[in-house]
């Protein structure tokens, strides 16, 4: 079973570094942060956005999603990095290395769909999930 390290980022940028957790902690995580509360602070204080980011310790996977919009109507950018084959020129090179997923913004359910999908280990749903 994988390792899984987690974050939360607030407002005021004070980082809350969780350590090791498992899925279901670190969806509780998800589940019980103040997105609203603190995407109006954020808007207030015009710095960082909430962020919640787990990382895969043994494989090098990380995904992060941060609340942007409004208190009332807010989604979720995010990034997801996974290692893999790294196309060049229309694939005529290929190489190891990190890959950045391609990615849009998510709705709150989404964006729980796609944390589950990387405690899951689930790889291709989560690429579904974040396809623009």
């Amino acid at each position: 079973m994988p390792t899984y390290s987690y974050k939360l980022e607030y407002a005021n940028e004070h980082v809350d570094d969780k350590g090791v957790g498992t899925p279901r902690e670190i969806l509780a995580a998800f589940d019980e942060f103040d997105w609203p509360g603190q995407i109006s602070e954020a808007n207030r204080l015009e710095r960082c956005s909430p962020t919640l980011s787990v990382e895969d310790v043994d494989s090098e996977r990380l995904f992060w999603v941060s609340g942007c919009g409004t208190p009332e109507e807010f989604t979720f950018v995010n990034h997801y990095t996974y290692p893999g084959r790294i196309k060049r020129l229309f694939g005529l090179i290929q190489y190891s290395g990190i890959v950045d997923a391609p990615t849009h913004d998510l709705s709150p359910a989404d964006a729980r769909r796609a944390i589950e999908s990387f405690l899951d280990a689930n790889h291709e749903e989560l690429l579904r999930v974040l396809a623009p």
